[in-house]
């Protein structure tokens, strides 16, 4: 290969050959040196981009509060849901001080958008009327004209659904993290 370029080069002069060469060794030099800084933005996504996404729901209330009332909560990331309780044989929950927490690992993505909804066991549904966006690193959420980024922390408004419309008025709340610390 390198003879078949330096034929290619012979009938040019001196000065031409060595010009090409130089010119190829810049160019060369270039690509694998030519970036040597990256931005802030780019530092943190790059911090960001690695390690587990971990959605925690970290309690339930209910409004009124019913003590007796036996639920299930579906949170539906990026499209995927999961269901709260998921112990085997488990279906309903009762909502209190000793509710356990469920923490979820999350698949590998830039965004996650996330939904609640309520399902009774007497038959009555709740859920959000808007889903809530989170990005992996405040650079994304930055280049989204978004606010919300990973830590995050926050409380999803639940109304109840009469003929698949949601109605105003709030029936639970539920408190949840998305964050990289599956603790």
């Amino acid at each position: 290969m390198i003879e078949s370029f330096l034929k290619l080069i012979e009938p040019y002069p001196l000065w031409a050959r060595i010009a090409i060469v130089t010119g190829l060794i810049v160019v060369g030099a270039a690509l694998v040196f030519g970036r040597q800084s990256i931005t802030s933005a780019e530092a943190e996504t790059a911090t960001n981009a690695t390690g587990t996404v971990y959605l925690r729901i970290n309690g339930i209330t209910l409004y009124p509060d019913d003590p007796d009332a036996e639920l299930q909560i579906i949170s539906s990331v990026n499209r995927t849901e999961y269901i709260f309780p998921s112990v085997a044989g488990v279906k309903w929950m009762k909502v209190g001080p000793a509710m356990g927490k469920k923490i979820i690992p999350l698949p590998e993505a830039d965004s996650y958008e996330i939904w609640f909804k309520m399902n009774y066991k007497s038959g009555k549904v709740a859920r959000a009327q808007d889903p809530i966006t989170i990005y992996k690193s405040k650079a994304l959420a930055t280049n989204a004209r978004a606010t919300a980024s990973i830590p995050y922390s926050g409380k999803y408004k639940l109304y109840p659904v009469k003929s698949d419309t949601a109605s105003p008025a709030v029936v639970a709340v539920v408190s949840f993290e998305i964050t990289q610390s599956g603790e």
